[in-house]
Formats: structure tokens, sequence, C-alpha cells
């Protein structure tokens, strides 16, 4: 069984940041992955953990841009968004064999260089 953590972006203050325990993270976010809400009155959008870990061992999160071979992804649950071909595919993927080099909030110009 994966390990169940999140990571939250906080969309006022643009920061990403880990929940320091499970009781900031509404039970409900563990059914709706990538979903923006409102905790302690901050407007956060949580990114939960795939259980997944790249190449080099670091954690894999939804939101984060991984690059296998030639390709980058824009990892979620059960749909995966490839730029190269500038649709979503829907399944499960394995990211160990790629590199997590971003995430959407942090380098959102990944995606957009990568389709030029």
């Amino acid at each position: 069984m994966r390990e169940i953590k999140f990571r939250a972006w906080d969309k006022e203050r643009k920061e990403m940041f880990i929940p320091r325990d499970l009781e900031e993270v509404p039970k409900v976010a563990y059914f709706l992955p990538s979903k923006s809400m409102k905790i302690k009155g901050r407007n956060l959008e949580l990114m939960q953990f795939t259980g997944l870990k790249d190449k080099n061992g670091k954690e894999i999160y939804e939101g984060d841009i991984v690059l296998e071979k030639e390709y980058l992804y824009d990892v979620s649950f059960g749909k995966i968004f490839d730029p190269d071909r500038d649709e979503y595919t829907y399944g499960y993927f394995d990211y160990t064999d790629g590199e997590v080099i971003g995430n959407i909030h942090e380098n959102p110009e990944l995606l957009k260089e990568n389709k030029k």
C-alpha cells in the first residue's frame, strides 16, 4: 500500500509546501486529487503523492513534470497530458525510468517550451 501524503500550492503566496500533518488535509482530498480548496483561510491546490519515485529517487506527485526519454509528462491520477501529442491519455504510467524536472506551478514554461 502506498503512503498517503500531499503537498500544496498556495495560490496567493505562489509557493509550494508540505502540510505538517494530515489533520490539515480534509478527508475528501483523499478522493479528489488535484482539487483547489480553502484550508485554514488559504487558497490551496492539493497534490497527492503517486507512490512512485523517479530514477533519482525523488518522489513523484500530481502536477510534477517528468521527462522520460524524449517525452514530457504532466502527472495526474487517471489521465496524463502528453504535450508532444497535445492530448490526454488515460491509464497507469510508471515514471520510474523518468526524471522529475519541475512542476506545473513553479515551472509552467517547461510544458509551453515543449509544445513549440
